[in-house]
């Protein structure tokens, strides 16, 4: 009888674990992640992303002059790296495409700093019959893009890009992408004082910035089709690109969802296991 009755005031006054080892028992690992998260959203978040300010930077200086970058001339480029927030701007005229670090001496690009790849452009020549501008298949012109493209160095050191070459049908060696220029008139009759300007790369507006050697290609658009190109590898002209802290706005996004769903979770977990706990007498466990 005692036995029996030892064993009903047992089963009617369940002891609960310390509230510590509840807490342990009910975190799995993946809250444990979400949780270190939350705590490092505040750091993540401090990063700065305000829209850098081009207008404030000055052009290329006249004396620098206008070097043409493969057999077309078509068009010539001259690029600059700076930075939007210290005014800074300096030639690139670096040779070495090795992997960095390596000698180029301007300062690496890095995301969410304000950096930026400045190109002066001009239309230098046509090379189409009658003196029109060449174009695959003789497309009408309609924009011209800047693309950061990774060096071969950088491109082998990447074993998934390794078949890839940086031409217009293979864009994943080109992740820097400028904003789309118009073209301003056509294949027959282009104008080459109206197709020339400054544009710009800006690192602000890039995802995933990799650490790298990189070059700069135009690409001439026909409408959604690629019909022409001209490309600094082969001088070459080289800026590098640094990847900072290693956070992409991909993880960024994912922290501040989690911080924000995480907490919810897990006060709804505790509530359900308290519910689950006065009504039977064991703590909430899934798939048991």
């Amino acid at each position: 009888r005692l036995h029996n009755h030892l064993s009903t005031t047992a089963a009617a006054k369940p002891v609960r674990q310390p509230l510590f080892l509840a807490a342990l028992s009910m975190v799995h690992m993946g809250q444990l992640v979400a949780l270190l998260l939350v705590a490092l959203a505040p750091l993540i978040l401090a990063t700065t992303t305000s829209e850098p300010s081009f207008a404030a930077i000055p052009g290329i200086p006249p004396e620098f002059s206008i070097a043409s970058f493969n057999a077309t001339k078509q068009w010539v480029m001259t690029l600059a790296t700076g930075n939007a927030k210290t005014g800074t701007l300096f030639p690139v005229a670096c040779r070495d495409n090795s992997l960095p670090p390596n000698s180029c001496t301007n300062p690496a690009l890095t995301q969410d700093s304000g950096d930026f790849v400045q190109i002066t452009y001009k239309l230098n020549a046509t090379r189409g019959p009658s003196g029109s501008l060449a174009t695959f298949r003789n497309l009408t012109p309609t924009g011209i893009r800047f693309m950061g493209c990774y060096s071969l160095p950088s491109a082998l050191d990447r074993p998934w890009r390794k078949k890839n070459k940086p031409y217009p049908r293979l864009s994943t060696n080109c992740p820097l992408v400028s904003e789309l220029i118009p073209f301003n008139g056509t294949a027959a009759a282009p104008s080459l004082a109206e197709n020339t300007g400054v544009a710009f790369i800006d690192m602000d507006k890039q995802d995933e910035v990799a650490t790298a050697s990189m070059f700069t290609m135009l690409w001439l658009y026909c409408g959604d089709e690629v019909c022409g190109f001209e490309s600094t590898e082969a001088v070459p002209l080289i800026y590098t690109t640094e990847v900072e802290m290693g956070i992409t706005p991909g993880m960024r996004a994912a922290a501040i969802v989690l911080s924000i769903f995480s907490p919810l979770l897990f006060i709804g977990y505790y509530i359900a296991d308290s519910r689950h706990y006065k009504k039977t007498g064991k703590p909430l466990r899934f798939g048991a």
